[in-house]
């Protein structure tokens, strides 16, 4: 059994640290953006103990953090682990953010299994988008992004309202 908890902050780049900010502004100058050092972040801390296997009895702890910034026109996500730190990034028009109870074909909104859904797995948006293959291809991949309290919410809130506004085009 997995036990996770999962806690979003509000901050800002210049609390993230040096290593994260590096690589989010290398990517982000990839795009030609520079990010300010007071540019919104949105910080999840993902702690807890897994089994490695099912047949393991012995749980291993663990612990993944995950930087989002919004820079419009994209989407900067770096996750640092036991393996070092990762960036994903797409362009605002390119995602789609949805829940879990929005991917599943046939689970009507506000209905009570949509409800059960966003219960179970509704800590988090869903992105869809994320280029996997490299420039010449039109193969994307997804990423859900755990959110918890204290500012799980509003992060949810944030990306729901920039790849919205991405999508439209504004």
């Amino acid at each position: 059994m997995n036990r996770r908890e999962r806690h979003t902050t509000e901050g800002v780049l210049s609390g993230l640290s040096a290593a994260e900010q590096g690589a989010l502004q290398a990517c982000a100058r990839d795009y030609g953006i520079e990010l300010a050092r007071d540019a919104t972040v949105y910080v999840t801390e993902i702690t807890g103990e897994t089994r490695r296997s099912v047949f393991r009895r012995a749980t291993e702890q663990f612990r993944v953090r995950i930087a989002l910034v919004l820079a419009d026109p994209v989407l900067l996500l770096a996750i640092t682990g036991e393996s070092g730190i990762s960036v994903l990034h797409a362009r605002m028009r390119d995602l789609q953010a949805s829940s879990a109870a929005d991917s599943l074909p046939g689970v009507e909104p506000g209905s009570r299994l949509a409800r059960k859904l966003e219960e179970l797995g509704g800590d988090g948006v869903d992105l869809a988008g994320f280029r996997v293959s490299g420039e010449d291809t039109a193969a994307t991949g997804s990423y859900f992004l755990q959110v918890g309290p204290p500012d799980g919410e509003r992060a949810k809130a944030a990306i729901t309202s920039a790849v919205a506004r991405g999508s439209s085009g504004e």
